[in-house]
């Protein structure tokens, strides 16, 4: 900040600053930054004259991650083993099996397909993760399935430690849990329950603020070289 430790503690014992976790922004290399970098200006569009850029409009962008929802505000910590079943999935999947559905469920594009809008590109690039479950745009089984119907899916990979580069972890996510936290939950039905209905609550022009600070973010990327 500048200042010297004494100020900082001035400051600390008279509440004008306070103590803050932000997960969002975590370590990053050197390969990290050039890495987010090269994917800030992939969003870019140069004018004619190659001076001023633009990010081109995202409409055919689509966000995956997964989170999970805390029954409450403190984190606990669970070991299972590799063959217990997880009763809160109301399945005797093992996390093996788990695991594999995940990966099904990344190559499946019909939900997409579904809620596409008519008018919209059908050339649709998927946002992942580098998750181990995720899997590649040359997987043989996606790519079986990219071009149905004519749609034409493609899937990216955002940078390692990059979660303010997706608008779910960005802010999408952090929307949901602050409504979610309003409803007292003591076990999984009443969580998930809660979850549904702050998703469902959550204004839609809350979502176009939150592309916009990805766009914002983007630029401070640029800015400060992939910093």
């Amino acid at each position: 900040m500048g200042v010297s430790q004494s100020t900082v503690w001035r400051w600390k014992t008279k509440e004008i600053i306070r103590k803050h976790t932000n997960a969002i922004k975590p370590l990053l290399n050197d390969k990290n930054k050039l890495d987010r970098l090269i994917f800030c200006l992939s969003s870019c569009i140069l004018d004619d004259e190659g001076i001023n850029f633009r990010f081109n409009d995202m409409s055919n962008s689509v966000h995956i991650d997964e989170k999970l929802f805390y029954l409450t505000r403190t984190q606990q910590t669970y070991y299972l083993t590799p063959d217990r079943n997880l009763s809160f999935y109301n399945s005797s999947f093992s996390l093996e099996e788990l695991k594999e559905q995940e990966e099904r469920e990344h190559r499946d594009q019909t939900s997409i397909r579904n809620k596409w809008p008519q008018e919209a590109s059908k050339k649709i690039f998927i946002q992942q993760e580098n998750a181990k479950p995720h899997i590649l745009d040359d997987d043989l089984r996606f790519r079986e399935a990219a071009t149905f119907e004519g749609f034409d899916f493609h899937l990216v990979q955002q940078p390692p430690n990059s979660p303010d580069m997706n608008v779910l972890d960005l802010g999408f996510f952090r929307s949901i849990q602050a409504l979610q936290h309003k409803k007292s939950a003591y076990n999984y039905t009443q969580m998930v329950r809660a979850v549904t209905n702050a998703f469902e609550s959550l204004q839609p022009s809350t979502m176009k603020f939150v592309w916009i600070t990805l766009q914002a973010c983007k630029v401070e990327v640029i800015r400060k070289l992939g910093a």
